[in-house]
């Protein structure tokens, strides 16, 4: 929560082409629309999500169903994400995404609510800041909860 945002699950709202070619008058063949909608879980069980299950998961991060993987390399890291699923023609992106891996949306709108929005690629990246330090430390370490 910073300024009063909160973080909320979403589920696809919307993902169609119209196909204009039917329209009197229309300039164009079709338009797409992937809106996602605000989605209220509920569960049974008192055990809540862990810090990783959000942080290091492509589809609570919005990118679908995919491997995401943290490499290190000469002690420099780096997030990929291989999605499980084709990308759609009309935006490129996988066809159970919301947002792009790391990039900026080119979507003007993705929501059907005015008030709920995918993560920005700044928030994306803090996210994974946190999902990259819980690689090798534990939720419950000293060096997690002092950060």
């Amino acid at each position: 929560n910073q300024g009063g945002l909160t973080i909320e699950p979403a589920i696809p709202g919307m993902i169609m082409t119209i196909d204009h070619g039917s329209y009197d008058n229309s300039d164009k063949e079709n338009s797409f629309h992937r809106l996602y909608a605000p989605n209220s879980p509920h569960t049974i069980s008192k055990a809540s999500r862990n810090c990783k299950s959000c942080h290091s998961n492509p589809v609570a991060l919005g990118y679908g169903m995919g491997k995401l993987t943290y490499d290190i390399s000469k002690d420099h890291g780096e997030w990929k994400f291989t999605a499980d699923y084709d990308l759609n023609q009309n935006d490129d992106l996988p066809e159970d995404a919301w947002i792009p891996f790391l990039e900026k949306s080119r979507a003007e709108i993705n929501s059907t609510r005015t008030d709920f929005r995918p993560f920005t690629v700044k928030e994306q990246k803090r996210l994974l800041l946190v999902g990259a330090c819980l690689e090798c430390h534990s939720e419950n370490s000293e060096t997690y909860s002092t950060h």
